[in-house]
């Protein structure tokens, strides 16, 4: 995350003399472009994480007299560019960024860490999650279930973006054991596990694990998603509820 912050502050910086502007044979790239996607490695943060990142509205416009602006949300830097058969290079005081254009993506960057462009602004709709079930019976939730989304401010987002986390839970009539295995900041993997026992109520499986209330709820299309309540300042009286727009979804494991 730091590394692609780093990126996006690099291109900000974008400030030099003009250079001459050429483009190849029949190729305007001129223009706006808006941040598509970002990818470190093989991991990509797509227009759904930008979002959740406030970093929807990123453009970079590429003017034809070889000027260049980038627009971070109103936070604007002014710049140059050049382009000569598929690639061409933003320049700010002796230190270059390259980029590349292809199948209507500009793409800039170096080593592992690549921002994308596009002609059209991403849109990012909010995610519905599938009807809940009214009325289950205990053992609709019975299983090895495995999480495989996680739902923030409305946007659905892979468990990759959860720092290496895998969280899987085993349900037998109201006993649940909950694991994640996590990523150290040593880069080891961490397990941690722990078994609490339900009680359906309303449709909903709940369960206390120490001053929070965990609550499951089964979904139509066979889904099951996980909620919580917290403890206010320790007074397992006094509770709130976590945004109804931050839970995680669960599919049965194959």
């Amino acid at each position: 995350m730091k590394k692609w912050i780093a990126l996006l502050m690099c291109a900000m910086m974008l400030v030099c003399a003009l250079p001459a502007v050429t483009f190849a044979e029949g190729e305007d790239i001129s223009g706006d472009w808006y941040l598509n996607r970002m990818r470190e490695g093989d991991q990509e943060m797509d227009a759904s994480y930008l979002s959740l990142m406030g970093l929807e509205s990123v453009t970079l416009t590429l003017n034809a007299d070889g000027t260049m602006a980038m627009d971070f949300g109103g936070d604007k830097s002014e710049g140059t560019w050049v382009y000569e058969g598929g690639a061409g290079t933003l320049t700010s005081d002796g230190s270059d960024v390259a980029f590349t254009v292809a199948d209507g993506e500009l793409t800039m960057g170096e080593g592992d860490e690549w921002m994308i462009f596009t002609r059209e602004q991403p849109t990012v709709e909010a995610f519905e999650a599938s009807p809940v079930v009214e009325a289950p019976a205990l053992e609709d939730f019975n299983g090895e279930w495995k999480a495989v989304t996680i739902v923030a401010a409305g946007l659905p987002l892979p468990m990759s973006m959860g720092g290496g986390s895998e969280i899987n839970i085993t349900i037998q009539d109201g006993n649940i054991t909950y694991k994640t295995v996590t990523e150290g900041d040593d880069g080891e993997m961490k397990t941690d596990e722990f078994s609490v026992v339900g009680e359906l109520v309303d449709g909903t499986l709940k369960a206390v694990n120490g001053l929070n209330s965990l609550t499951f709820q089964m979904h139509e299309d066979g889904t099951m998603t996980d909620g919580y309540t917290l403890a206010v300042e320790g007074d397992p009286n006094m509770q709130e509820a976590a945004a109804p727009d931050f839970y995680t979804i669960y599919e049965k494991a194959e």
